[in-house]
């Protein structure tokens, strides 16, 4: 019996032996696929790696440009208020000026116009109260005093609007710093 016993031990052995010899073929198999792969990983870290590095170079010249961007725009800024503040005040120095023009126009016109009599008082109003002030209003009074025809087509125009009832014109609009 000992030798049916035997045979059955040898023939499972044999089994198992195939077994693991055909594992160890297909272990082998799979452990040359993983060192295959490991070196295209190992690569693909290097690459990854070299990435990172531009990366982290082209984020730090981003950030030199934007303050370099940021400076040039603050100077452009300030620049910007300086020549804000220059014209309006500018504005202001034509708005007087028409004003003042304004004052002597209507001083020349008044008594022309008024018998010697009837000439009112000196004008105690600020040339803001003063209608036509302004540079805008200064260049519509020129518009409306002649046409460019000749003199001789033309009968002569009086140089001053009705002086009774002046003429409304609503004030320019202050200019507002841009920032």
């Amino acid at each position: 019996m000992m030798s049916v016993w035997g045979w059955i031990a040898d023939a499972i052995l044999a089994i198992l032996l195939t077994a693991t010899l055909f594992m160890a073929i297909r272990l082998d198999r799979a452990l040359r696929v993983v060192r295959r792969d490991r070196a295209v990983f190992e690569a693909l870290i290097n690459n990854l790696g070299s990435a990172t590095n531009s990366v982290k170079l082209g984020i730090q010249a981003l950030r030199n440009e934007a303050d370099r961007a940021a400076e040039q725009i603050e100077r452009r800024s300030e620049d910007a208020d300086k020549l804000a503040t220059d014209l309006s005040f500018l504005i202001e120095a034509a708005d007087r000026a028409g004003a003042r023009l304004e004052e002597g126009r209507l001083a020349q016109a008044l008594p022309q116009k008024l018998p010697e009599a009837a000439v009112a008082p000196a004008v105690t109003s600020t040339p803001d109260d003063l209608p036509g002030t302004g540079l805008r209003q200064l260049a519509g009074i020129a518009k409306r005093r002649r046409p460019r025809t000749p003199a001789a087509d033309r009968p002569p125009e009086p140089a001053v609007a009705d002086v009774s009832e002046p003429e409304t014109v609503a004030q320019p609009a202050k200019m507002q710093g841009v920032r």
